[in-house]
Parts: C-alpha cells; sequence; structure tokens
C-alpha cells in the first residue's frame, strides 16, 4: 500500500495550539466514557496527532468521492441527453 505523506510548515511556538485548536473545532474530546463504566470518564486513548490524521483522511476521502461522484453524474447526464435527443418526435 502507497503512503502519501504531507507535511505543513507552522511556526514552532503555534504548533501545539494549532492541532490542539484543530482537533477541538473536529470535536476531540480530552476524556471519553470509559467503555468498562459507563459512569466514568477516562483519557482520550486517540492522541490528537493520531485525531487529526483520521479527520483530514477522512476529508481527503470525501473529497475524492465527491469529485468521482459528480464526473459519474456528469457522464450519466450526458448519455441521457443524447439518448433523449436521438428519440424522433414529430
Amino acid at each position: 500500500m502507497a503512503i502519501l505523506k504531507f507535511e505543513i510548515t507552522v511556526p514552532d511556538d503555534k504548533a501545539t495550539d494549532i492541532l490542539s485548536d484543530f482537533c477541538a473545532y473536529h470535536g476531540y474530546q480530552e476524556k471519553v466514557e470509559d467503555p468498562k463504566d459507563p459512569d466514568k470518564l477516562i483519557d482520550n486513548p486517540v492522541t490528537k496527532v493520531d485525531f487529526a490524521k483520521s479527520k483530514i483522511a477522512s476529508f481527503i476521502k470525501e473529497s475524492v468521492k465527491a469529485k468521482l461522484a459528480n464526473e459519474s453524474a456528469e457522464t450519466a447526464r450526458s448519455a441521457t441527453i443524447s439518448m433523449v435527443d436521438a428519440i424522433s418526435i414529430s
């Protein structure tokens, strides 16, 4: 499987804040419900870095899906228009 690598450069003194703000914007929670005890909260086992990576991966997947779906829709639209245009109506 291929690995796509992306690197984003930010000021050193802003990196932690940028990651925290990105995660907060997308709903990351520091504490989550304990699967063994729903009345108890535990530290989130998913790190902020892993959470951010999953959100970026999801964004890429959704972007590709939208692009391909739009292309497919346009192909189907054009084919249907051609089919109907070919009908002889007098």
